[in-house]
């Protein structure tokens, strides 16, 4: 398997350009009315980036959380996620229930016609594991969980911060 060298910092920071960019679209898309379901033109202009920056940005922070000198040239989410600690992924998992619960736009985002189902974490993680290589082209149909992609992400991201992952040496941009 390929490899890369890259410090944590790096993949850290570059974990929260794309987590901040995928944000931008997510507010683009509620605050212009646009329903991301079904796919069409006007939704693929915001779906597309979207899901390819959301799925960047968790495969960065988990790279970061493995903090491995050598970083595997992999995308695949649910194999990056498998590879952390026990007690890190517990965590995710809480923080990201914990989010879930604390959502309070269920309504607006059935208006988006996103929809919160009963899918387990784990069934999720598999769903959306491979969301990067399968959008990015942008020809891909494939289904993108966006309520789970977006808790997961912001679980990855609430985990760096409360585990200080990185040094916290670059830049707040």
């Amino acid at each position: 398997m390929k490899t890369t060298s890259m410090p944590v910092n790096t993949l850290i920071m570059k974990a929260e350009s794309f987590r901040k960019t995928f944000i931008i679209l997510w507010k683009i898309i509620f605050t212009s009315g646009f329903n991301l379901r079904p796919l069409n033109p006007d939704s693929a202009t915001f779906m597309f980036p979207l899901a390819v920056n959301c799925a960047l940005s968790c495969e960065l922070f988990i790279k970061g959380m493995l903090k491995e000198e050598k970083i595997k040239r992999i995308h695949t989410l649910s194999k990056l996620f498998n590879e952390l600690k026990e007690e890190s992924k517990r965590d995710i998992i809480l923080i990201y229930e914990t989010l879930i619960k604390e959502e309070t736009n269920h309504e607006e985002h059935l208006r988006h016609g996103i929809v919160y189902d009963k899918t387990t974490f784990y069934e999720h993680l598999e769903i959306c594991s491979n969301t990067f290589t399968k959008w990015r082209y942008s020809n891909s149909t494939n289904e993108f969980k966006t309520i789970f992609m977006y808790f997961f992400l912001e679980s990855l991201y609430k985990f760096s911060q409360e585990n200080e992952i990185a040094d916290n040496s670059f830049p707040d941009y």
